[in-house]
């Protein structure tokens, strides 16, 4: 297993790495998509046809958007909000939203590709990875299930069957999916950071609502919670 995902002290491991892009319209994405740049969502053939995840809402999503100002500047964030974007709850309606020809770009989110959609990995901008840990918690009432489920969720038959088959594996003796290379290999990604940035939360707040100027409150039902019993900022449950 790489080191990076897995913890120096046994707390956690990771099940598969995740990572978060822009995902582009087949004919608005440049011969290469990794050429793809934030900058390219300011043009115009882009108003009013770019749809997103609110960024206040999903803190992957958020990291993306921090990347994209660092690089770019409020400015960016500022002509961003001027194309009038559509944003929801959940990233399966920003990523639905481009894979079904609707919308032309979303800045964010995972897969997809299809017939009128490409998955944008970029060369030039910084796009957020992370190692998606897994862990078995003390008080566990099964904790012999658990274990045989992370045993055999870790195996290389189960990483390569299932986990390589969508994302990118935690063990080096398994390829990466079909048209990726090894996530190493990016040089705009580094795994560590989303987790970096997500252990200051008072940070990650005050970005958050600095990108609400911009993008307006969260509003409309969570599909994930769509009775918001847990609302936007759960305690413990």
């Amino acid at each position: 297993m790489f080191d990076n995902a897995k913890d120096s002290d046994g707390y956690w491991v990771s099940a598969y790495y995740g990572a978060f892009a822009p995902i582009v319209g087949i004919h608005q994405a440049p011969a290469d998509p990794s050429d793809f740049r934030a900058t390219d969502l300011l043009s115009p053939v882009f108003t009013d046809k770019i749809i997103s995840t609110w960024p206040n809402d999903d803190d992957a999503v958020l990291f993306q958007y921090k990347l994209f100002v660092d690089q770019y500047g409020w400015g960016w964030l500022e002509k961003f909000a001027a194309q009038r974007p559509t944003y929801v709850r959940g990233l399966g309606g920003s990523i639905g939203g481009v894979v079904d020809g609707t919308y032309l770009a979303s800045p964010a989110g995972a897969g997809g590709t299809g017939p009128n959609s490409v998955q944008v990995l970029p060369s030039h901008d910084r796009f957020p990875s992370w190692a998606q840990r897994a862990a078995i918690f003390r008080r566990s009432p099964h904790q012999a299930t658990a274990k045989l489920f992370l045993s055999w969720l870790l195996s290389r038959q189960a990483q390569q069957d299932v986990i390589a088959g969508f994302t990118w594996s935690v063990r080096a003796d398994v390829a990466p999916p079909k048209g990726l290379k090894p996530l190493a290999d990016y040089r705009t990604t580094d795994p560590l950071a989303f987790p970096k940035f997500m252990s200051d939360r008072a940070a990650v707040d005050r970005f958050k609502s600095q990108v609400e100027l911009y993008v307006g409150a969260v509003q409309g039902p969570n599909p994930a919670d769509p009775q918001n019993t847990l609302g936007r900022t759960p305690g413990r449950f």
